[in-house]
């Protein structure tokens, strides 16, 4: 099976109330978490670093699939905010309701994994397949084709090399979908 290093898209901040342990290190974790939105979320899996979370919407999916996700569990995000922007922009919507992902298991065996105490998200290809089928699609990324240490060595030094300005490309290739959809039958379908 493939393996994916996943980089997801940001559209939240933690409000003051949420605990944040070993900030300043690459370790950093967030607890009892409160979010603050001044814009939409573009997919339905979302992070604010490090934490990662998704839409009710997704939630459900992801638990009620017929062959079970492993390696996440969920704690509904219980303080949800709006920010000036969000009032300017939306007066009168609420944002949705949220949840708080932890994801616990082992990269390139569970379907959601994380590598190192800087906690790389790596997805199995079956996870991401009913990701992109399911209102995630703007996600960054790439196939891990290699010995896992290595390629975060060689992603890391990139990303030195470049001064932390370079993205990832994005995973999710609509040409190639096109092309797949024309010329497979829809149980041959592979988005990756």
């Amino acid at each position: 099976m493939k393996f994916f290093f996943v980089l997801l898209n940001a559209c939240c901040d933690f409000d003051e109330d949420t605990k944040v342990k070993n900030a300043g290190t690459a370790n950093i974790q967030a607890e009892d978490i409160g979010l603050i939105f001044d814009w939409w979320p573009l997919d339905d899996l979302f992070t604010s670093h490090p934490e990662i979370f998704c839409t009710e919407r997704l939630k459900y999916l992801l638990s009620a699939h017929h062959l079970p996700f492993s390696g996440l569990t969920f704690e509904e995000v219980k303080r949800i905010h709006t920010g000036s922007n969000w009032e300017e922009n939306y007066p009168k919507a609420r944002p949705g309701n949220y949840w708080h992902i932890r994801v616990h298991g082992t990269p390139l065996l569970d379907d959601f994994g994380t590598w190192s105490e800087k906690r790389y998200l790596v997805v199995s290809e079956r996870a991401i397949n009913f990701l992109f089928l399911n209102h995630v699609t703007d996600m960054m990324g790439g196939e891990i084709n290699m010995d896992i240490a290595e390629y975060f060595s060689i992603y890391e030094k990139l990303l030195e090399s470049n001064n932390y300005q370079t993205l990832p490309p994005r995973i999710f290739d609509l040409i190639r979908l096109v092309e797949v959809l024309k010329y497979s039958s829809k149980s041959d379908i592979s988005l990756t």
